[in-house]
């Protein structure tokens, strides 16, 4: 048999021909033979299919055709219109798939085809786009697929095992069962290195509780795959953890899995004490020290450099605090702020979302991460403090975080 040759003119739609919206358009096709010869006036055997996903995808859509073609090797069809093998054109939809088309010949206008030409259809025909719009919802691929509304769009739930329940899941059609709710339900006793955290399972998702506990770290929103504290097989469950670092922030939350995964409740966080260091006496770390900058900030020295400030007793013990004109090298006259920090087991923790007095166009303030120097409880001559400040966009960049040490004068 000749090979033949497609070359491609036209696949559009010419809607006038029909009365109703098609489901079909027209393909136009030179004809040529393996020598480049146009091949008129003969009668051709077609066979045209639609696949989806890539090149070699599954086949949605075929059929055939026995077409002559014209005194200048054209040939003409009507896809949707020949003799149907399988599938429907209907299954071509608007969004979310690739589609590829596959056309196949035989010269003698029989049905020994062999393939000619595969093309990606670029853009879905707009014949079948109408066809979809005067029906209202898209198509789909195989039977027993659903159509659920997302608020926006039309969105497809995938075909369920035999005997298998359609379940909402947060607010979400799907067969099977969900991840459970599980909420973080409050912290209590926490001491040095120990914390309870507390659970409630709201909903088991439709399958039996596998595990379920606590997670926490020193970062936000952790997960399974950071430290993890199995609780008991119980609905309302207390987890106490051990083995934390004295007055360091954590955050935790509850969890809970099934066969369908893990699901987490609202983050919360633990900052565990430190009684195993002597309180900071009110006699020390006060009075007048010098400030200088190890680091600077975006602008520039937070407090200035060398100037000297006098540190008071705060309202709680081991609170400490400062006056001071926060970047005074911007020279834009703001007022002091008050800088407040405490001295808890030999680190200088800084108070967050203090105002600086610093006006971008919302206010710049301190934070939003918690920031640690240190002290020696042995001597108030010198002690260092970290410092981020929130530079929001409008003041130019993100937090940024600036060191400066105290010395007693």
């Amino acid at each position: 048999m000749k090979r033949l040759l497609l070359l491609l003119l036209v696949a559009m739609v010419s809607m006038s021909t029909y009365a109703q919206v098609p489901s079909r358009f027209n393909y136009q096709a030179v004809v040529r033979d393996a020598s480049n010869g146009i091949l008129t006036n003969q009668a051709i055997g077609v066979r045209v299919s639609i696949v989806y996903g890539s090149i070699n995808g599954s086949e949605i859509f075929a059929e055939t055709h026995t077409v002559t073609t014209s005194e200048t090797g054209v040939l003409s069809l009507v896809i949707g219109d020949g003799t149907l093998e399988s599938g429907s054109i209907d299954f071509v939809t608007i969004d979310g798939f690739e589609f590829f088309l596959k056309v196949e010949m035989d010269s003698t206008g029989g049905t020994n085809y062999t393939l000619s030409n595969t093309s990606k259809l670029l853009s879905v025909p707009y014949a079948l786009k109408a066809r979809q719009a005067e029906n209202g919802v898209p198509n789909g691929f195989q039977e027993g697929e659903m159509l659920y509304w997302d608020g926006g769009r039309w969105l497809t739930i995938e075909p369920g095992q035999q005997g298998e329940t359609l379940t909402m899941c947060g607010g979400i059609p799907r067969f099977g069962a969900c991840t459970p709710i599980v909420l973080t339900n409050g912290v209590s006793a926490i001491g040095d290195t120990t914390a309870t955290v507390s659970g409630i399972i709201q909903n088991d998702g439709g399958y039996p509780i596998t595990q379920r506990g606590i997670v926490y770290s020193t970062s936000p929103d952790p997960t399974l795959a950071d430290n993890v504290a199995v609780g008991p097989a119980t609905e309302n469950f207390d987890v106490n953890i051990t083995g934390l670092t004295q007055n360091t922030l954590y955050y935790v939350r509850a969890y809970a899995t099934n066969t369908e995964g893990a699901s987490y409740g609202s983050q919360t966080t633990v900052l565990t004490t430190c009684s195993s260091e002597p309180d900071v006496p009110d006699t020390m770390f006060v009075g007048n020290y010098v400030i200088s900058n190890v680091t600077s900030g975006l602008f520039g020295p937070v407090f200035g450099d060398g100037i000297t400030v006098n540190i008071e007793l705060g309202n709680n013990p081991g609170e400490r605090k400062f006056s001071a004109v926060y970047l005074p090298g911007q020279a834009i006259g703001q007022n002091p702020m008050e800088f407040n920090f405490s001295l808890v087991c030999n680190e200088v923790n800084v108070s967050l979302d203090q105002s600086t007095n610093l006006q971008c166009t919302i206010g710049l303030s301190v934070g939003p991460d918690v920031t640690k120097g240190t002290y020696n409880i042995a001597s108030d001559s010198f002690f260092s403090i970290i410092l981020q400040d929130n530079v929001r966009s409008d003041c130019g960049s993100g937090p940024v975080v600036a060191q400066f040490n105290l010395t007693k004068i």
